[in-house]
């Protein structure tokens, strides 16, 4: 939902990601983790959010909040 072209992100979760963050008055500073490390990264505080298609699963839902699926 989200890739690299002429050297610019773009896509889904970057559009919608700068938008939120416009709305809001804040500013983006992306950083790319490899997928096994969006959530330590959540839990050490190095990132905010996660922008990608992680699955809510029981056990994640113990250690990161997620948007409501409906």
């Amino acid at each position: 939902m989200e890739f690299v072209k002429d050297g610019k992100r773009t896509g889904f979760d970057i559009e919608l990601v700068e938008a939120l963050a416009g709305a809001m008055g804040k500013k983006v500073e992306w950083i790319d983790i490899d997928f096994k490390g969006l959530i330590p990264a959540l839990q050490a505080g190095r990132a905010d959010i996660a922008v990608s298609a992680i699955y809510i699963t029981p056990e994640r839902s113990k250690v990161v909040d997620f948007t409501d699926p409906r």
